[in-house]
């Protein structure tokens, strides 16, 4: 495992976890409270015993502990078991000068214990990330920022429970769990415990665990629209029905996503470089979203973007005019989108 230097994410520290090679310093920060807590429970899994960790295992909360019995903890030899773990959870929450004198000290001093400190954040521009760098793994548990980025997280718990799944069923999953992923391992225990007796998880034992347990939101459909993955697409739209979700506000939200994609290829038709369309064109769109944006303008050249334009002020005019369905009007509507070449 690398020592220091570079921030792993949750995964790359999984599969390159050495046991002959534990480091004496973990930082482990991001939103995902669920992975921080697997990342730390696989070092202290490999290095306590269960029965000697009453003795042996440490934790702190930096919102109500002494920073005295912290580093009087941290440089105080194991009791029972051959290593000791101090954990120090909501580091972030410390001030500031108590945060640099627990650096400071685990810096400057032998360290008998294994000491593992918790955040939310983490910011790589400050002194004190220097020197934690410095110390040993920084490990990011953030957030997944699409379904797909589930996929090694869910691959491996598989193959942890000496199992298969075919890619099929784990794109069925990931797309139908919310993006979370301790809502996804709740739903990964149920469909584990539904194919307790076969080794090979399929498509319908996805489907007959999991159900529809996802609410989808407005992003996701205008995501997968702009994938153009007609599949997961009306999966989306059933569901944001299905929630009551106002046909009205799908189509103005599609409007609005043509029109961004619109400008896009406007500006690429201009020889404006995608660097330059981000950092200065694109202001109404999330930054982490802006490069997505750009693939899904490429799927939908300027040609296309007029007769999208009236396709959806057609199906407007059909809303308000005409005693349709909605769900049929905003399907039918895609269908006409997706048809177009």
């Amino acid at each position: 495992m690398p020592a220091t230097g570079k921030t792993l994410t949750y995964q790359t520290f999984v599969s390159s976890f050495n046991r002959d090679k534990i480091s004496r310093f973990y930082f482990i920060y991001g939103t995902e409270e669920y992975l921080k807590r697997k990342a730390y429970n696989m070092i202290v899994n490999e290095v306590i015993p269960e029965e000697q960790r009453d003795f042996d295992l440490v934790i702190f909360y930096g919102d109500e502990c002494s920073i005295i019995d912290v580093l009087d903890a941290v440089s105080t030899r194991p009791f029972l078991a051959d290593e000791k773990v101090v954990i120090l959870r909501k580091f972030d929450s410390l001030k500031t000068d108590n945060q640099q004198k627990i650096i400071d000290f685990l810096t400057q001093n032998e360290i008998f214990s294994i000491v593992i400190l918790i955040a939310d954040s983490f910011d790589n521009r400050l002194k004190i990330a220097k020197q934690i760098n410095q110390l040993g793994p920084v490990i990011n548990c953030r957030s997944p920022y699409r379904a797909e980025d589930m996929l090694p997280w869910l691959n491996g718990e598989i193959f942890a429970h000496n199992k298969t799944i075919d890619r099929d069923a784990a794109l069925l999953f990931v797309n139908r769990v919310e993006m979370d992923y301790m809502t996804a391992a709740s739903e990964l225990e149920k469909l584990l415990l539904f194919c307790i007796n076969t080794k090979r998880i399929t498509v319908s034992d996805v489907q007959i665990s999991t159900g529809y347990s996802k609410t989808f939101s407005i992003f996701d459909l205008l995501n997968a629209v702009g994938e153009r993955d007609i599949r997961q697409t009306f999966i989306i739209v059933e569901n944001l029905m299905d929630n009551k979700e106002a046909a009205v506000f799908i189509i103005a939200m599609l409007l609005r996503f043509f029109v961004q994609l619109w400008r896009i290829n406007a500006l690429k038709a201009k020889k404006i470089s995608d660097e330059e369309i981000i950092a200065k064109h694109l202001a109404d769109i999330y930054t982490s979203y802006r490069r997505n944006h750009l693939q899904y303008a490429k799927r939908y050249p300027l040609n296309l973007i007029p007769t999208i334009f009236s396709i959806l002020l057609e199906a407007d005019t059909e809303l308000k005019s005409m005693n349709l369905e909605e769900a049929l009007l905003v399907e039918r509507l895609l269908f006409r989108i997706f048809a177009l070449r």
